[in-house]
């Protein structure tokens, strides 16, 4: 965009006056007793962000500079900032900027780092100095901080955190969304909103907070050398790979699913453990979806669910892997019998 800053502005004025012959009832104009610039600055975050590749623990945190992205623990958020110079309304110039905000949570704590980094810093035609400020909120029980105004000014660029600190009571959880009031020099304040997340203390550990609209993806199932093939050939012929974590249904749905006797005559395939004597290598029932989800038992139909026998060991196995997977990406458990939990994939 081009655009015509006051001293030309002028200039045509007093050609146009000269052209009509008016000259001399106009006083004499210059740039300096032209119009005053006033300013229009805003800050754009509406664009939603986008799921990474599903996660199975907070390892994968990083974000890519420009990238609209979240997963459990992190979410990068890209956010575009002007601030509009006008004389009578018409724009004469206009710095430009960018602004890259990273929110990293955390499985054991309630207190959130955010980066700040400020960017990409442009200006054209007539624009006068201006700072950027910006104050962070983030609801009830959650403190946010400030930042002290920086310079827009071209070609410079600036790093900075803010922080959060969540207050959770007890067996409680909570939502809240960061919201930042970017507070202009010139140009007044700008709003915008980040992520929501969750905190709570609800799992036998310390409380931590995620963002409970990513649903995690187990993985480390795939290992399990028998109950692995079961769950991959449910899913094939229908099988959800969306569970919810209900553990209050476990015993119902386990003798719904596994109210059955080994075959007369079963003997064990071929990789299965020996001796068959050994108390980790007796075959035992295994049922998908899991005892412990909403979608276990019988409340799907037959050809969404299916039973293995498994050795009792792989079956420890399997549940100590759901129990790590729970805490590791704090997948909270339902509240009643009659309700969903949380939300995760199944990829054997």
């Amino acid at each position: 965009m081009r655009f015509m800053n006051r001293r030309t502005r002028v200039a045509l004025i007093l050609a146009a006056a000269t052209a009509l012959g008016s000259l001399a009832f106009i006083p004499a104009a210059n740039a300096q007793n032209s119009p005053a610039l006033s300013a229009r600055a805003s800050l754009s975050s509406s664009l939603r962000l986008n799921p990474q590749a599903a996660t199975v623990t907070p390892a994968a945190t990083a974000c890519a500079i420009g990238s609209r992205t979240y997963n459990r623990f992190s979410a990068c958020l890209l956010t575009t900032g002007s601030v509009t110079f006008l004389v009578d309304d018409e724009p004469v110039g206009e710095i430009t900027f960018l602004v890259d905000q990273t929110d990293l949570l955390a499985v054991k704590s309630t207190s959130i780092t955010e980066e700040v980094y400020i960017h990409d810093i442009a200006a054209e035609g007539e624009t006068e100095p201006t700072d950027l400020g910006v104050t962070a909120t983030c609801g009830t029980g959650c403190k946010g901080s400030a930042h002290a105004p920086v310079a827009l000014v071209a070609d410079e660029s600036y790093h900075y955190d803010l922080h959060f600190t969540n207050t959770i009571a007890a067996n409680a959880a909570r939502f809240n969304t960061p919201t930042y009031d970017w507070e202009f020099s010139t140009g007044g304040v700008s709003t915008t909103r980040g992520e929501q997340w969750r905190c709570d203390d609800k799992l036998n550990q310390r409380a931590g907070c995620v963002y409970a609209s990513f649903i995690p993806t187990i993985t480390t199932m795939a290992g399990l050398k028998f109950i692995a093939p079961n769950i991959r050939s449910v899913q094939a012929r229908g099988g959800p790979k969306e569970l919810h974590r209900n553990s209050l249904l476990t015993s119902s749905n386990r003798t719904a699913a596994c109210n059955i006797k080994l075959p007369a005559g079963w003997k064990p395939p071929a990789g299965w453990p020996l001796p068959i004597t050994d108390l980790n290598n007796k075959p035992t029932c295994d049922e998908y979806p899991f005892a412990g989800t909403w979608e276990g038992g019988k409340r799907l139909p037959a050809s969404q669910r299916g039973t293995a026998w498994v050795p009792y060991g792989e079956n420890s196995s399997q549940g100590g892997l759901l129990n790590a997977f729970y805490l590791a990406n704090r997948v909270l458990n339902a509240t009643s019998k009659t309700t969903k939990g949380d939300a995760f994939y199944v990829v054997p």
